[in-house]
C-alpha cells in the first residue's frame, strides 16, 4: 500500500468484506470511505480514532426507514422479517428489532435463508401462519427471486419492503412477481431527474453506451461513489497532502453539495454515528413495476407510501 501511494481505501459491496477490514485498516491506519456495503458495525467499530467513513447507507437507519415503511402499508400491524444469512443480514437483525420495539412493536416471525437457497417455502409457510401481511426482506436479487417465486407457489401475497438488496435484477429475474416489492435506495437515475443528475447521467451514458438509466445495477452505489469521491478530492484539498492522518482530520471538515445529499459537513467527529454521511432523511423508496424500479410515486404503489 505504501509502496503504491494509495490515500485511501474505498469499500465495495459486501458487508461481510468490510467488516473483515475494520481490524486490518486499523492496524495500517488510512482512511476507509465505503460506497455500498450497509452494516451498521463496519462503521460504528468500537476504534477511537475510527478511519472508516461511508458515504452510502447505515442499516441501523435503513430499519427506521423500512419498519416505518412496513408499519404504514401494513393493514394489520403484523409484519415479518426475511434475511440472508450472512454479515449483511445477521447484522441487521438487531437493527430490525430495535425499530420494531421503538414503534412499540415486534416481529410476528423471523426467518434466515442462505445464498443459493432455491426454495423458501418452509420459511413463507411459517410467516404467512404467523399472520405477517407485510415482510421486510434483507437479501440480494438472486434469493429474493426465489422468495417470490415461492411465496407465489402457496398462494401468499404479502407486501414485500425490502433493504437496497433487491436493487439490481429483480424485475429481469422474477418478471410480474416483482411487481409492488418495494425498496429502499439513497439515490433513483429513474424517472424526473433534477440538472445535476440529467448531467451526470449524460456523461455516464455517453462513456458506457447505456441506453437507458435501468441498465445501471444498484444506481444508488453509482450516485455514493461519485459523492465520495468529491468528498475526499475536498479533504485532500484541505489536508494539503496525502498523510493519512491529515486527511482522515479534513474528512471533518468538507461541505458539499452533491448528488445525493447536502453534507453539512459531511462527517462529524464529536459524534460516533455521524461516520455515515447521507443521513436517513435523503433515503428513497422506489418500487419495482413492469421490469424497471421507479420511484414509487411514479408507480401503481405509491399512494400506500
Amino acid at each position: 500500500m505504501l509502496a503504491d501511494k494509495c490515500i485511501v481505501i474505498l469499500g465495495g459491496y459486501h458487508s461481510t468484506v468490510g467488516l473483515a477490514q475494520v481490524d486490518p485498516i486499523h492496524g495500517v491506519k488510512i482512511p476507509y470511505v465505503g460506497v455500498i456495503a450497509a452494516n451498521t458495525k463496519i462503521i460504528e467499530n468500537g476504534h477511537n480514532p475510527n478511519f472508516m467513513f461511508r458515504v452510502s447507507a447505515k442499516d441501523k437507519w435503513v430499519a427506521h426507514f423500512l419498519v416505518e415503511q412496513a408499519l404504514k402499508a401494513s393493514k394489520n400491524g403484523k409484519v415479518a422479517f426475511l434475511y440472508e444469512n450472512t454479515g449483511w443480514g445477521n447484522g441487521a437483525v438487531p437493527d430490525v428489532k430495535a425499530a420494531m420495539q421503538a414503534k412499540v412493536k415486534e416481529l410476528v416471525a423471523a426467518e434466515t435463508f442462505n445464498w443459493n437457497d432455491q426454495d423458501m417455502s418452509a420459511q413463507v409457510i411459517r410467516i404467512r401462519d404467523a399472520g405477517a401481511d407485510t415482510v421486510l426482506g434483507w437479501g440480494l436479487d438472486r434469493e429474493g427471486n426465489q422468495i417470490l417465486r415461492s411465496m407465489d407457489k402457496i398462494g401468499f401475497k404479502p407486501t414485500m419492503i425490502a433493504a437496497w438488496g433487491l436493487a439490481g435484477n429483480l424485475g429481469e429475474l422474477a418478471g410480474p412477481l416483482a411487481n409492488g416489492v418495494r425498496v429502499m435506495q439513497t439515490f433513483s437515475w429513474m424517472g424526473d431527474l433534477d440538472a445535476k443528475g440529467k448531467l451526470i447521467w449524460e456523461k455516464i451514458q455517453k462513456k458506457y453506451g447505456l441506453k437507458d438509466p435501468s441498465e445501471l445495477k444498484m444506481g444508488s452505489g453509482t450516485a455514493n461513489a461519485y459523492d465520495a469521491i468529491y468528498i475526499l478530492a475536498q479533504a485532500i484539498e484541505k489536508a494539503g497532502g496525502y498523510d493519512w492522518t491529515k486527511v482522515r482530520e479534513a474528512l471533518y471538515k468538507v461541505e458539499h453539495t452533491g448528488l445525493v445529499a447536502t453534507y453539512r459537513p459531511a462527517f462529524d467527529a464529536s459524534n460516533p454515528e455521524r461516520q455515515d454521511a447521507i443521513l436517513p432523511q435523503f433515503y428513497r423508496l422506489t418500487a419495482w413495476h413492469n421490469g424497471k424500479l421507479l420511484p414509487t410515486a411514479q408507480t401503481p404503489y405509491g399512494a400506500s407510501q
